[in-house]
């Protein structure tokens, strides 16, 4: 199968889902650390608490299991196909000023008291 012109691949698809995973690691990692006994006991005894932790993990392994390689591999067949017509040293900041930008837009939304 072919995406603008670039075959898709089991190699491919474990290169779009590469970025996912390392980023899901280092979440549960850094959760990880920040969990003590305070947390452990509200988590079980808040249901609220509970009910928006696990709605935060579906949210995230939402994202990190389809949109996010579904969006990368887009992207990279796209670049791919169109030629690389950035260099890294702007493409990246770039990338990630975009990023930052959109998660903290999402971010502000998510904690408004209402959204339409």
């Amino acid at each position: 199968m072919k995406l603008f012109q670039t075959e898709v691949d089991a190699a491919f698809v474990l290169e779009c889902y590469k970025v996912s995973l390392t980023s899901v690691a280092i979440i549960v990692f850094l959760e990880g650390l920040i969990w003590d006994s305070t947390w452990a006991s509200r988590l079980r005894k808040e249901s609220e608490v509970k009910a928006l932790y696990l709605k935060g993990v579906v949210s995230n392994a939402l994202h990190f299991l389809l949109i996010a390689p579904v969006a990368y591999g887009i992207t990279c067949a796209h670049v791919e196909a169109s030629g690389y017509y950035m260099p890294d040293w702007v493409a990246v900041p770039g990338g990630l000023l975009c990023q930052s930008v959109g998660y903290a837009c999402c971010h502000y939304w998510m904690h408004k008291f209402v959204n339409p």
